[in-house]
């Protein structure tokens, strides 16, 4: 009963193939039945290319016969070892006791063991048993190095995915995720989808691999096989190359990965689009781990772009606001017109062409740009503390009066810090502060709140001084009449050096033709409003 329970589990485990080669002369007809009697099936190499017969073969074991005059052996083992699909193949040596030397190459050359000619069967199994054994641990440990390498590269590129993502806009966030999820996957192509849902269709968010020139025109309908399939079941799509996929619409690559941008609950959160990885480098199928891999990193841009989407509006809605706030002083002293919005233009005019200037340009970036516009016309919201009896007075104002309008500079860089989130350096704000704190200082100290001069006047300060008093000069107010281009810039010329910044009014008689357009863009016809006062007020022209 015993035995037959034995015979009947050895019979239930796979036998294990030993591939023979060498010379097996003297010793291949024991060798051979030695082996069976441990158990294993004997498979006769034929020919000199032992590298080949284990390719194509795949042994268990490969156990070499060593004749006394064998002396090329250990190049055989040496090539079955360098090559990466048989660097991992047990090798057992058949030694007689005579061939030292060749033992001592072969073992040099790579091979794992040796058994002495003759043996028993007992002997050649225990032998095999711990060669075998040895060899698929240290292969099973090869792999879970290279799995866990993987794994912390993977988890590093989704941390620094992590820290960066939240920082930018969304065209940003979208292509640090394409690209990122390309280097995850190990991918020549990746792409992001993302719902127009007013135009009811998909629009590229970014691709890499792709050309520019078609992703940023391409559409792709809702009801794709692909995208459309992905966002309507919420799962991933995983096609390889057995995979039995109907390749419709043109759709040709063998392996991709198409995974669903959901934010929040993968059952019922908010479906932005998909991201998409095709064209494995290395040719192979795409794995489990690489759809993990993906998975995680669709969650996180997801909700990445979402927050980045939301903290925009947010931005917008909190810029609406302030800008209104800003034009409440100009709804009250109406012969200002666009003011505003005239001098966000003729700033950010300026600063375009300053950052042409090597002098100038490293400290002009699309950053300065982008918050010059948002901040410029708020350089004068401290007026809205302004009593009307100042803020519209048509005659000259006392030295108290000019006292308190003067404090609409602290009155509004104050406003605008108490706005500022805790603890953010909001680059926006940051420079409406400074704008409205300075934009009255003077090149040459001698301007208000602080008596800064030179460098010291932050740079969109110095920016927004002459646009804003370039506009002042051209246009009518209650108590001057409107003064042409010409004009104006010889009252620029004059306060080079002393008012103004001499690089800023280099930049202003660069663009002097741009600068009169855009005013007279956006100039109202105010005709019937303009006057002369009677009594000018004190520093009218450069307010």
């Amino acid at each position: 009963m015993l035995a037959a329970f034995r015979m009947s589990a050895l019979m239930a485990v796979p036998q294990r193939t030993v591939l023979m080669v060498g010379d097996c002369r003297e010793y291949g007809s024991p060798c051979r039945d030695r082996i069976r009697e441990a158990g294993f099936r004997v498979v006769e190499g034929v020919g000199d290319d032992v590298l080949d017969q284990v390719v194509r073969r795949r042994p268990d074991l490969l156990a070499v016969a060593l004749s006394p005059d064998a002396d090329d052996a250990h190049t055989r083992i040496r090539a079955v070892r360098d090559d990466s699909r048989t660097s991992d193949t047990p090798i057992l040596l058949l030694a007689s006791g005579q061939n030292h030397r060749s033992t001592e190459l072969a073992l040099d050359a790579g091979a794992d063991d040796y058994l002495t000619l003759p043996f028993e069967a007992r002997e050649f199994r225990l032998r095999a048993d711990r060669i075998i054994r040895t060899r698929r641990a240290q292969e099973t440990a090869r792999r879970v190095q290279a799995r866990l390498r993987r794994e912390i590269d993977n988890l590093t590129l989704l941390h620094q995915f992590y820290e960066q993502i939240l920082t930018g806009d969304p065209e940003t966030a979208c292509r640090q995720s394409v690209e990122t999820a390309a280097r995850l996957t190990n991918s020549g192509r990746a792409s992001m989808l993302l719902v127009d849902s007013q135009a009811h269709e998909m629009r590229f968010g970014h691709a890499v691999g792709i050309d520019p020139a078609v992703w940023q025109e391409c559409r792709v309908p809702l009801s794709s096989p692909v995208a459309g399939r992905v966002m309507a079941t919420r799962r991933e799509l995983v096609v390889n190359g057995n995979t039995a996929w109907p390749r419709r619409d043109g759709y040709q690559h063998g392996q991709f990965i198409s995974v669903p941008l959901v934010c929040g609950d993968p059952a019922e959160g908010n479906v932005l689009g998909v991201l998409n990885v095709t064209d494995h480098r290395d040719g192979l199928d795409y794995q489990p781990q690489d759809v993990l891999a993906l998975t995680r990193l669709a969650r996180a841009a997801a909700f990445a772009i979402d927050a980045v989407r939301t903290r925009r509006q947010l931005e917008a809605t909190r810029d609406s606001i302030i800008f209104s706030l800003a034009k409440l002083s100009d709804y009250r002293h109406p012969s200002t017109g666009k003011h505003l919005e005239r001098v966000r233009e003729l700033s950010v005019a300026l600063a375009r062409q300053l950052a042409r200037d090597p002098r100038v340009s490293p400290r002009i970036d699309g950053q300065f740009l982008s918050d010059l516009r948002r901040a410029a016309p708020l350089h004068d919201i401290g007026k809205v503390a302004v009593p009307d009896r100042i803020l519209l007075k048509q005659g000259r104002l006392t030295e108290t009066e000019s006292a308190v309008m003067r404090d609409h500079t602290t009155i509004g860089a104050a406003t605008l810090q108490s706005v500022t989130p805790d603890g953010q350096n909001d680059s926006f704000l940051k420079m409406a502060v400074e704008i409205a704190h300075y934009h009255h200082e003077r090149y040459d100290g001698s301007g208000y709140p602080c008596g800064l001069a030179g460098d010291r006047i932050p740079l969109s300060a110095r920016i927004v001084c002459l646009a804003d008093s370039y506009d002042a000069i051209r246009t009518a107010r209650e108590y001057k009449a409107a003064r042409t281009h010409a004009e104006a810039a010889r009252e620029v010329r004059s306060g080079c050096g002393t008012q103004f910044d001499p690089l800023v009014v280099e930049a202003f008689f660069s663009l002097e033709d741009q600068f009169e357009r855009i005013y007279n863009n956006l100039m109202e016809d105010r005709a019937g409003r303009r006057r002369v006062a009677e009594t000018p007020r004190s520093e009218p022209a450069l307010a």
